[in-house]
Formats: C-alpha cells, sequence, structure tokens
C-alpha cells in the first residue's frame, strides 16, 4: 500500500473492488483538499485523529467530530478543511471509484 502524496498531506487506498473503495487520508494542518464533487461515487468519513472541517458549497464549514460517519452525496460539492493539528480519516466509498472523477471546483494548489 502506497502513499499517494497530494498538496493537502495524502492517502493510502487499502482495499478496493467492484463499486466500492477502502481509504486513509491525511490532511495536514491548515490544508485543504479542492472544492470539489463526484458525478460517480459517494463518500462517508470517520475522523479518527486530529482536527478537520467539511466546506460545503455555500462556504460554511462543519466541524468532524472523531468516530461520527459524514455522508457525502453522490454530486454534493464539498471539501476537508484541515484544523490546527493533522487529520487521519477512514474514507468509505460506494459507487464507480475513480480518481478523474473530482470535478474541481476551486483548488488552492492550482490544479484544475
Amino acid at each position: 500500500m502506497d502513499f499517494i502524496e497530494r498538496p493537502w498531506g495524502g492517502y493510502v487506498i487499502h482495499a478496493q473492488g467492484p463499486g466500492w473503495a477502502l481509504k486513509t487520508l491525511h490532511i495536514k494542518a491548515g490544508e485543504a483538499t479542492s472544492l470539489q464533487l463526484h458525478r460517480e461515487r459517494s463518500e462517508s468519513w470517520y475522523l479518527m485523529d486530529g482536527d478537520a472541517s467539511i466546506e460545503g458549497k455555500d462556504g460554511t464549514l462543519r466541524k468532524l467530530e472523531q468516530g461520527k460517519e459524514v455522508n457525502i452525496a453522490q454530486g454534493e460539492v464539498h471539501r476537508l478543511v484541515g484544523g490546527p493539528t493533522d487529520a487521519v480519516l477512514v474514507e468509505i466509498i460506494r459507487g464507480n471509484y475513480r480518481e478523474d472523477d473530482i470535478e474541481r471546483i476551486e483548488d488552492r494548489y492550482g490544479r484544475s
């Protein structure tokens, strides 16, 4: 299992099969993923350690609580935002998992 580095941290894909994937996300303190949506999948996140929030399309932040499930529906605009400490999340993906299913709306790292 390789760690895939991104400007905001990175992830590890632990397992995947037809219609699902299991990942661990590592979000650096103060960093954020793209404001994005997925056309072919939904996601569930569990904060395991650290601090993180979810930003929605209206810009509001919702703080994640450790051990609580948060569901991101297919087509829902979202972004993970790191808090004052690094965060570790478990991500369960349901649907067609492909990295090219990321439709970026805004990205602070200049990725399109």
